[in-house]
């Protein structure tokens, strides 16, 4: 498979099942237009072998979420919980297998 199918099959799951938790709403990725940012930098970090706990905090880190007009950013691991993030190493998981 090559890297973009494999990153929007990955942008897809990630879009569909994980989502940013805010006072009590759920966003999804994809409905916050950030699946496929996810997708590419699980998918440079994970080419290198498996994904480590670590290694997902550094990448949620990096990734900001504009807040309002964009002037104030939030890290995107600030806005999911631990299950949340241990799903996206299974959804990274179930990606590779197949």
């Amino acid at each position: 498979m090559n890297l973009s199918r494999d990153v929007e099959k990955l942008a897809a799951s990630l879009g569909a099942d994980i989502y940013l938790e805010i006072a009590r709403w759920r966003l999804t990725l994809a409905d916050a237009h950030l699946d496929k940012s996810l997708a590419t930098q699980l998918r440079l970090v994970a080419d290198r072998g498996r994904l480590s706990e670590s290694q997902l905090e550094a990448v949620l880190n990096q990734i900001m979420v504009p807040i309002g007009d964009g002037g104030y950013q939030v890290p995107l691991g600030q806005f999911l919980s631990l299950k949340t993030r241990q799903r996206v190493l299974e959804i990274l998981e179930e990606v590779d297998r197949d």
